[in-house]
């Protein structure tokens, strides 16, 4: 029999998933034996039952709490779970990549990363539910990135929508590092990181703006043959940036524990 608390330690109270001794219900907490909290609706009165860390009224009783209705099996429960339950975020814990629940057309449970993308690459195995802090984070950075949710659905708003500055394609990037060879360019990029290196020395001993447009123009030749190799890589942005807002976070929480 299935260990249904051990499943749902990490998911967030309020969670939808049903029993057909009360019909749809919430989970309500995982007390810290094991035991299983679920809260109904009977007659517009909020009801409560406790029931076994495998989900029975009694010990040697039946189970009698699935992800939803039409599906009463633990074994296979994420989609379940995640299709029952909208709005939640959670997060990859191999990678550490986050993703919120929300519909898509075509979909049977979709997962929009903070840029609004679907990724079609999960392993829902891997999948644990946010903790409060993670997902004020993920929101925060899905609404800077021009998104928000709202009642199941991922909308793009245009608030934060940048001007249309033109950007080099993939086949400009490429084009470089194929013409003059990868040695040349990696040579190239060391020779650029440390004209940054020097330029950022110059303005930490003189801010001026002449010395911050050194900075800005150093800063352009190093990213542009970042993207190159990039591209000779085949890495997505979304990738690196993903991972960048991982490290951030790391950073942060390293300075709330100092302060």
């Amino acid at each position: 029999m299935a260990n249904i608390a051990e499943i749902l330690k990490n998911a967030p109270k309020g969670l939808k998933l049903y029993s057909p001794m009360v019909g749809e219900c919430e989970l309500e907490k995982i007390d810290q034996n094991g035991l299983i909290d679920i809260k109904y609706i009977n007659n517009g009165i909020d009801g409560f039952v406790t029931l076994t860390s495998s989900g029975e009224f009694a010990n040697k009783g039946e189970c009698v709490l699935f992800p939803n209705k039409d599906y009463c099996c633990w074994d296979t429960w994420q989609y379940q779970i995640f299709e029952n339950n909208k709005g939640v975020v959670v997060v990859d814990k191999v990678t550490g990549y986050r993703y919120i629940v929300a519909n898509k057309e075509g979909y049977k449970c979709a997962f929009f990363d903070i840029f609004g993308n679907i990724s079609n690459t999960i392993n829902v195995n891997n999948l644990v539910f946010a903790d409060a802090d993670t997902e004020f984070q993920y929101l925060s950075q899905l609404k800077e990135n021009g998104y928000y949710y709202n009642d199941g659905n991922i909308f793009y708003d245009g608030e934060n929508e940048q001007k249309n500055v033109k950007q080099p394609s993939r086949n400009d990037y490429k084009k470089i590092i194929e013409h003059y060879g990868v040695r040349n360019q990696l040579k190239k990029l060391s020779e650029e990181i440390y004209e940054l290196q020097e330029a950022l020395i110059e303005y930490g001993l003189m801010p001026c703006e002449e010395n911050k447009g050194n900075v800005v123009e150093e800063m352009a030749d190093v990213m542009v043959l970042l993207k190159e190799f990039a591209d000779w890589f085949e890495i997505k942005p979304e990738n690196i940036a993903e991972i960048m807002l991982n490290k951030v976070d790391r950073t942060l929480e390293r300075i709330k524990k100092e302060e």
